[in-house]
């Protein structure tokens, strides 16, 4: 297991464009550094984005800082088909799910505090970090801190809110202009004890301290712990007016907004029909639909490293018309693929076979309790057997729980599934996530890349060497291990040119993942090579949407100035990609083209390029302003 340090102090990758001289360029080139500001700052709160919170209730925050307002009983429409109806409508035809939910880290991502919610001791506690003390205590029936405030001077305030319930509980706290800040002395749950998020002094106005934006509840953490939650930013008096239609994630965060369902069953109920197997029975997410990628881009929402690119979500559409998912890049993820920072599950499964076999969400994991479906090896051994299911035949039928598979005795250490293919970091100090990209053990990458292996995880006296030779033995006269992908990345982010020629080919690698396609792609840009033109336009017309994106990035390597042919060749490739199914791509190519004559696209696509260019740089300006909201 490794270690990791509380929330990072950068952000998600920026990417702003320049010239030869380093000066930005045109209204394209500002639109890129707004946006890169933003997204820099506005990505890189993790703490707030701990599972947990119980009981919904619709609300909002008091753009004034009063105290939390009343809210709404039936929320507005997410924009696409539907209202949000009240929770008790699901729950009177689903009981067994909602009783499933209860009590799950979904339904404990965010409640009021009360005697029932809060787990910390508020005993007049007191915990002490860098000379900063704080206290916990009660004043009646509520729950109050006294801390450093936003100028370093000792205050009281009330707790309002719970934010996650294990390993670790955050509280809410709400200040002027409609914010709500996260506390950043958490409860740890199993030890029973107050820490700090940081090893390290926090002194106010560092964008790390709790008053500071990183650890603004608004515009960092709400939309993944609350239902139908709208932001209500105005940037006219730079205050909040946040409400939500459940305070917690509830029925309606995942199955979408469900007053359609809600008309459909009591039709069914009127007339007696039987609904047929594709009656999508008014549903605006089909969580079960064959293609899994329906359920699991629902899930990625929250369960991703990304950067949100529309702030209009719909449920039920595509991730990438919302959202610009992180790929695997520095400090993120080592060359590899595995966890590096947290990174939320999502960028880590799409790496991995199972994701390419159709694997999805639900077949590890309840839907509404978030359990695992069953314990320990258990859960792996229901497919991966002597006799698989036939739905996944690439599963080689043959006994995995024993120490022919995993050479271990008995059923210690190294015995266990995940503890070779599925192994943990810990983030903000007491919370361990697993590696969704279920790799195989590579030592031999340790010796040539320096990334870690799990065999590390136990064997800490052993150097990786040794785990790569017994790993040998064990395969006997099995085929040698190949080359690995990360061996290209590696060298791109390493700046050497040797790279060139292996990104190329790895960009165009049928057999690789897209998302790794898609890195290749972005380390490929770097190095401003000619090359880096044909591989991208090879890959505009991938299947996967993360490679089109990353190979319209690739074009802005070509400045607007440059000479013919360069400026004509980027605008015969990309202004194509303006009609892509996916909206990310769409944006991106608008970008990309922004800088350019308009007469290299066309009257027509010129002003499809301008109006998602004021589209975006209205929202970049929103969130930059948001960015200095402390």
């Amino acid at each position: 297991m490794t270690t990791r340090p509380a929330p990072p102090r950068a952000g998600r990758e920026a990417r702003p464009r320049a010239d030869d001289s380093g000066a930005p360029r045109g209204r394209a080139s500002a639109l890129a550094l707004v946006v890169a500001v933003a997204t820099a700052g506005a990505a890189s709160l993790l703490a707030c984005r701990e599972g947990s919170a119980g009981t919904g209730g619709s609300g909002s925050t008091a753009g004034s800082g009063a105290s939390v307002a009343g809210g709404r009983a039936d929320g507005p429409s997410d924009g696409g088909p539907g209202a949000f109806v009240d929770p008790g409508s699901c729950y009177a035809c689903h009981p067994d799910q909602r009783d499933g939910w209860e009590g799950s880290h979904h339904a404990l991502a965010m409640l009021p505090a009360t005697d029932g919610t809060v787990l910390g001791d508020f005993d007049d506690a007191a915990f002490e970090h860098f000379g900063v003390r704080t206290r916990f205590f009660r004043r009646g029936d509520e729950f109050w801190v006294e801390t450093d405030d936003a100028d370093g001077a000792p205050a009281e305030f009330p707790v309002r809110y719970t934010f996650g319930v294990d390993p670790l509980q955050q509280y809410l706290i709400e200040l002027d202009r409609g914010r709500l800040q996260s506390l950043t002395v958490a409860w740890d749950t199993a030890a029973g004890r107050w820490f700090h998020l940081y090893d390290e002094p926090i002194p106010p106005g560092d964008p790390l301290h709790w008053t500071g934006l990183q650890f603004n509840w608004n515009h960092m953490c709400a939309e993944c712990h609350s239902t139908g939650l709208d932001k209500g930013y105005d940037p006219g008096t730079r205050t909040f007016d946040t409400t939500w239609h459940e305070v917690n994630v509830g029925c309606q965060a995942c199955h979408g907004p469900g007053s359609a369902h809600v008309a459909w069953a009591e039709e069914q109920a009127r007339t007696g029909a039987k609904p047929t197997a594709e009656d999508p029975k008014g549903l605006v997410v089909q969580l079960d639909a064959a293609d899994s990628r329906e359920q699991i881009e629902t899930c990625a929402r929250c369960h991703a490293r990304r950067s949100e690119v529309t702030g209009d979500y719909r449920h039920g559409d595509p991730f990438l018309d919302h959202y610009d998912l992180a790929l695997l890049t520095e400090p993120l993820y080592h060359a590899d693929g595995q966890i590096l920072d947290e990174v939320y599950v999502y960028g880590s499964f799409l790496q991995s076979r199972k994701y390419a076999q159709g694997v999805r969400c639900t077949d590890c994991h309840d839907p509404h309790s978030a359990r695992l479906l069953a314990d320990d090896n258990a859960l792996c051994v229901r497919c991966h057997s002597a006799a698989p299911p036939p739905e996944y035949p690439t599963i080689v039928a043959q006994v995995y729980d024993g120490p022919e598979h995993h050479h271990h005795p008995g059923d210690g250490p190294g015995t266990a599934c995940v503890d070779c293919h599925m192994p943990s970091t810990d983030y903000m100090v007491v919370d361990p996530r697993r590696d969704h990209g279920f790799k195989v053990p590579r030592p031999d990458l340790t010796e040539r890349l320096g990334v870690p292996n799990a065999c590390g995880g136990c064997h800490a006296d052993r150097d990786a060497a040794w785990a790569a030779a017994r790993i040998a033995e064990w395969r006997g006269d099995g085929p040698a291990r190949g080359r690995h992908w990360g061996e290209a990345l590696a060298l791109g982010r390493a700046g050497d040119p040797a790279a060139v020629p292996e990104l190329a080919r790895l960009s165009a690698d049928p057999e690789a993942p897209g998302i790794v396609r898609a890195t290749a792609l972005r380390e490929l840009a770097r190095f401003g090579d000619p090359v880096v033109l044909d591989a991208a336009e090879a890959a505009l017309e991938d299947d996967d949407a993360l490679v089109r994106r990353a190979a319209v990035d690739a074009f802005q390597i070509v400045p607007p100035d440059a000479p013919a042919p360069w400026p004509q060749r980027v605008a015969a490739a990309v202004a194509p990609r303006l009609e892509d199914p996916v909206r990310l791509v769409r944006t991106e190519a608008a970008r990309t083209l922004a800088p350019f004559p308009p007469e290299l696209v066309g009257a027509e696509r010129a002003e499809h390029i301008a109006r998602e260019v004021d589209d975006l740089l209205g929202r970049a300006v929103r969130d930059a302003e948001r960015l200095h909201l402390d």
